[in-house]
């Protein structure tokens, strides 16, 4: 899994990275600490999952999201918005909102860091699923026409 952290914190990214290298093996994991460098990163790494802080330096955190959401390339990114705002319902709902996929309050703990970006995982990886399964079928259903009016 490939995952890039968006923190202006320097501490919180590498934390985190080591948090998410050590859980896993297998996992990349890049960071980023504005708004316009994620929105590089994102393009050139193609993250599975972006954990995104809401109060950036430049670009914040809402319309990285919204750019990421909106961009036919890059829309499948599973974005976790993290902040330490203390008004954490009307950050959520703005994050939402935005595209976010889910939201923590930090402090962060492990176990909810975790099972977060597991939920978002297995949550876009259905939806590839579902989109693969669905453009099959559209073929297999224009090849059935096809044949039909061909007989």
């Amino acid at each position: 899994m490939r995952v890039l952290i968006c923190d202006d914190n320097k501490e919180l990214r590498i934390i985190l990275a080591v948090i998410l290298e050590k859980s896993d093996a297998n996992t990349i994991v890049e960071t980023a600490a504005t708004g316009e460098d994620c929105l590089d990163k994102v393009r050139d790494f193609l993250p599975d999952i972006l954990l995104l802080d809401l109060i950036l330096p430049g670009i914040d955190g809402y319309k990285v999201c919204e750019t990421i959401k909106n961009d036919p390339i890059l829309d499948r990114t599973g974005i976790i918005m993290i902040t330490g705002l203390g008004d954490s319902e009307n950050a959520k709902e703005k994050a939402i909102t935005s595209g976010a996929d889910s939201f923590l309050t930090k402090p962060i703990d492990k176990p909810t860091l975790m099972s977060q970006i597991k939920l978002v995982n297995k949550a876009k990886l259905n939806t590839i699923i579902k989109d693969h399964g669905l453009s099959r079928l559209d073929a297999m259903t224009n090849e059935l026409f096809n044949n039909a009016a061909e007989g």
